[in-house]
């Protein structure tokens, strides 16, 4: 006489796209939990404080030594055609990188060139526009276009 062993199916039904959606936002809260809490257990969060701490001092320590040094062209960077000049001192080099950001004379700007000109090249920054001039008096001369970011909140978890 032989036994059948009888498999029990357990049939799950089919997920709603928005069921799906949730089921992945849970996953990954689960992995950001997980992750603070090994960061913790480890002391990574120790060491990250350390870190910022170090990064600190080194600022300072960078700040009060720059000014002091003279610094030179270099070479080895000109070779590899980068902007930028050094300071050496035995085995170590110390690099100057510079980044020049422009500010546009308004007035000067306005006053040069032809208003079609300007049309191709300008922006106005909304912000600064209805803080002048007031934001009722701008929507008179922009057009609006609306976009959603989303959020899915899961009303049966309270934190």
């Amino acid at each position: 006489m032989q036994a059948i062993a009888e498999e029990e199916i357990v049939v799950l039904p089919e997920l709603t796209p928005l069921q799906k959606l949730a089921a992945v936002k849970a996953q990954i809260e689960d992995f950001d939990k997980q992750i603070k809490s090994d960061k913790k257990l480890y002391g990574i969060t120790l060491l990250e404080e350390k870190m910022a701490e170090h990064q600190k001092e080194y600022d300072q320590l960078l700040a009060e030594i720059v000014p002091t040094l003279t610094f030179g062209e270099d070479k080895f960077l000109k070779a590899l055609k980068k902007k930028g000049d050094s300071y050496r001192e035995g085995s170590l080099k110390l690099i100057r990188s510079s980044t020049t950001r422009r500010k546009v004379l308004v007035e000067k700007f306005l006053a040069t060139f032809p208003i079609e000109k300007i049309k191709k090249c300008c922006k106005i920054e909304l912000g600064k526009a209805d803080k002048a001039i007031g934001s009722d008096t701008m929507d008179e001369f922009v057009t609006k276009e609306t976009t959603y970011d989303y959020e899915l909140l899961d009303m049966t978890k309270t934190d």
